[in-house]
């Protein structure tokens, strides 16, 4: 979230989902200077690179406001019904509905907690609270 100069409210830290990615390409100019082939471009290393991105579900208060950085060309609150249409690429769409559903659990476990206790209450009473 710093990418977007957001400050989380709070970072669940057992709600996380991993991508895996895989990319080819050249070997860095900086490490090409060193290598024992340069400057002989034909003969520059092509590198397969693998990485793991750990996506979190963060909280953010609506005093941040987004914008851009280093990283990021825009960012930008959009209602959750219309994130799925606006992102490119399958695995972000993969994080978005995997942090909903998790989301949506926890509220539903926040519910139920919040009726649990409520019943216990109004039992007394002969209320129902649910």
């Amino acid at each position: 979230m710093a990418e977007a100069r957001i400050t989380p409210s709070s970072v669940p830290e057992d709600v996380y989902m991993d991508i895996g990615y895989s990319f080819i390409k050249r070997m860095h100019s900086d490490q090409w200077q060193k290598h024992c082939n340069y400057p002989d471009k034909t003969k520059r290393p092509i590198l397969c690179y693998h990485k793991t991105v750990r996506y979190y579900m963060a909280e953010a208060g609506i005093a941040g406001v987004p914008g851009s950085s280093d990283e990021t060309a825009d960012a930008e609150w959009v209602p959750l019904a219309e994130v799925d249409a606006r992102l490119s690429h399958d695995e972000e769409k993969r994080v978005i509905a995997f942090m909903t559903q998790k989301r949506q659990k926890q509220q539903g476990m926040d519910i139920s907690a919040a009726c649990t206790a409520s019943k216990q209450s109004d039992e007394e009473s002969g209320k129902d609270a649910c």
